[in-house]
């Protein structure tokens, strides 16, 4: 009985952590690197207060859920709402709008990114820049009012953009549209599928 007891609270404690460990999001509420996997939900509308990167994140196996809400003022040349750096993996970013930004979201040399349900406009450089990536996806964005909407440069590989890929990617039903020079570029990039976008 003592045994079975005993057993029954491993299994219980085991499964709280392993739930609460799965279940517990962490509530953003101002610009802030990610230094750490787990899930992070936007609580408001961030503005970047010195025109550097908002977000930047900097680790694997993170989910950013934008919530409706926006990311922008990183106006500096370069600089992005949303920094998505080369030591990441494991990335998702889903649910609102980056703007007024020089680049919407940067994602350079990273691997298997999700970027899913995202608009991306008014930013002075382009919506979204993808440089070196590896594996990910761009899915259901649209592009609007950028310089550029979507980039892809640089031996992007097995980048799939579906409703949004560089170099053995697939770029499809995506909107990009009213932007400077172009809704969708390829640079540098070969063995691409771009179908079903309005641009």
């Amino acid at each position: 009985m003592k045994k079975r007891n005993f057993l029954f609270f491993i299994v219980a404690t085991l499964s709280f952590l392993l739930f609460t460990s799965w279940s517990y999001a962490v509530n953003v509420d101002s610009c802030q690197p990610i230094n750490a996997s787990g899930i992070y939900t936007l609580i408001n509308n961030l503005v970047s207060s010195n025109g550097n990167d908002c977000i930047v994140i900097n680790s694997n196996d993170v989910l950013l859920d934008l919530r409706g809400f926006y990311i922008g003022n990183a106006t500096n040349d370069g600089r992005a709402a949303i920094n998505i750096t080369s030591v990441s993996s494991n990335v998702t970013v889903m649910n609102g709008y980056v703007n007024f930004s020089a680049e919407g979201i940067s994602l350079r040399s990273a691997t298997g990114v999700n970027i899913t349900n995202v608009t991306a406009f008014n930013n002075s450089e382009a919506g979204i820049v993808i440089t070196h990536a590896v594996n990910s996806i761009i899915n259901n964005v649209t592009a609007y009012n950028n310089q550029f909407g979507i980039i892809i440069d640089s031996n992007g590989t097995g980048v799939n953009i579906t409703n949004s890929i560089a170099f053995n990617n697939n770029i499809t039903f995506n909107i990009a549209y009213n932007n400077t020079y172009a809704g969708i570029s390829l640079k540098n990039a070969y063995g691409n599928n771009v179908s079903y976008n309005f641009v």
